[in-house]
């Protein structure tokens, strides 16, 4: 398959994600302000509730890059690789979450320097990583090349 191809594919199930992304934003919404509007729990508790889960939506748009990226190499390097990136990615929003949490509940806000330097360190590897995938199959499809397509697009 060739690199536009693959551009045009992961396009496709970027767009594809970012929708059901929304799609799930609101069932939590409404979700929190059903739990909010039955006194199951007050407001804050409801609209914190929402709010832990929106990393995870982060999810979807990686995990469909993963299922895309699997399809184009059979390469067992390439497709290690490819789940690495994935678990990296699922380590750090469950390291934020953490945070999150442990800021609500200790109202230590020095904590948010640990995130902001988690997602610094978080993207040099992401870079590596992307590098690394490169290596084993020549038409991987970069972030850059991803970003550089949908500018030329637009």
């Amino acid at each position: 398959m060739s690199h536009e191809e693959r551009l045009d594919q992961l396009s496709r199930s970027h767009v594809h994600a970012i929708h059901l992304s929304f799609i799930f934003s609101v069932i939590f919404i409404m979700s929190g302000l059903l739990v909010w509007w039955l006194g199951w729990l007050t407001v804050a508790q409801a609209l914190f509730g929402s709010i832990l889960l929106a990393p995870l939506l982060l999810m979807l748009p990686m995990w469909k890059r993963t299922q895309t990226l699997l399809r184009f190499n059979e390469d067992v390097a390439y497709r290690h690789t490819v789940w690495l990136e994935l678990i990296c990615a699922l380590i750090v929003v469950l390291l934020n979450m953490g945070i999150a949490i442990a800021i609500i509940v200790t109202e230590i806000y020095s904590f948010t320097i640990i995130s902001f330097l988690l997602m610094f360190v978080v993207s040099m590897i992401s870079r590596h990583v992307d590098q690394r995938m490169k290596q084993h199959d020549p038409e991987h499809v970069t972030y850059l090349d991803m970003a550089q397509y949908k500018t030329k697009r637009s």
